[in-house]
């Protein structure tokens, strides 16, 4: 004898394949666990990255000024320029900080290259001389470089400075993200100038004596 057929929907069907609470629960613990490693490894690589890449531009306009002051014969100004915000009646430097550089400021077909965010520029030359190091209060730089090579006068935050005296300074480019004081050592940027010669070289904080590093 036959067996009766069952009715279709009284046939057996297959157990629903899904995901419980706890095990959703635990992929996204993975997930979250797996980013915060992968932000912890590049935060560093992102830093030296702005850092190279901002040192980069900033050799860049310099070797143009002081190419085009032996080329044309005449004086030719660079100039780093801290950006800006303006807040009612007073200006306020960016936060994160901006800088912008310029080759040939004041003439009619200079052009401003910006430089990456999260990246400042620090100098040895605030207060006229050597005694403050890199202090963070730089917002503008100013270096003429004269039809010889030579640098003939340097300006920092508009003060013309003596440099008869001076035998090089440093310009060092240093990550502005969140960063321990070790960290920012070892990914700093940095550019010496020499006026005498208007030699512009510049290398890595792994090349820097201690005295180029930070210091606070």
């Amino acid at each position: 004898m036959r067996r009766p057929r069952l009715p279709r929907s009284a046939r057996s069907r297959p157990p629903l394949s899904g995901f419980t609470l706890v095990e959703l629960l635990t992929s996204i613990g993975i997930i979250i666990f797996v980013l915060s490693l992968s932000v912890v490894a590049f935060g560093p690589a992102l830093r030296a990255a702005g850092a190279k890449d901002a040192c980069r531009r900033l050799r860049t306009a310099l070797d143009v000024s002081r190419i085009r002051a032996i080329q044309q014969r005449r004086c030719v100004r660079f100039e780093a320029q801290r950006a800006f915000s303006r807040v009612g009646s007073v200006d306020i430097p960016k936060v994160p900080e901006e800088w912008a550089a310029s080759p040939n400021a004041g003439d009619r077909q200079y052009q401003w290259s910006p430089l990456p965010e999260f990246v400042g520029i620090r100098t040895s030359l605030i207060g006229g001389g050597l005694g403050t190091p890199y202090d963070p209060n730089l917002t503008n730089l100013g270096i003429t470089f004269g039809p010889d090579s030579t640098i003939k006068a340097v300006y920092v935050n508009g003060t013309a400075l003596s440099i008869s005296e001076l035998g090089f300074f440093i310009l060092r480019l240093e990550s502005t993200r969140d960063a321990p004081l070790a960290e920012r050592q070892q990914i700093c940027q940095l550019i010496k100038i020499t006026p005498l010669t208007g030699v512009v070289y510049s290398y890595g904080s792994d090349e820097a004596a201690p005295a180029d590093l930070p210091t606070q």
